[in-house]
């Protein structure tokens, strides 16, 4: 998936570039996890997303950076759902 529009709209939020490249960043290791387990975005569920935080536990990420990650992936679905990409924010 192209981001540039979504780092566009949190460019137009207000947020610095050096921002909006952290939270482009981390949308992207999700949206490859997404496709690694073949999920599609318009059925993506709670359950998915507390699924993509046991993995980043298991992994050894720190409490902390996996808050910075769901919130950024947050931004991303709040996006998604401002494009009608997909229904509801599932985080």
């Amino acid at each position: 998936m192209e981001l540039t529009d979504f780092a566009n709209y949190l460019i137009a939020k207000g947020y610095s570039r050096q921002t909006t490249q952290g939270i482009v960043k981390d949308s992207r290791c999700f949206i490859n996890w997404l496709q690694t387990s073949n999920i599609e975005a318009d059925m993506l569920h709670y359950n998915d997303v507390t699924a993509y935080l046991s993995e980043l536990k298991a992994r050894g990420v720190s409490m902390r950076t996996q808050q910075c990650y769901i919130g950024n992936i947050k931004h991303y679905l709040n996006y998604l759902v401002q494009a009608d990409l997909i229904p509801h924010n599932p985080a």
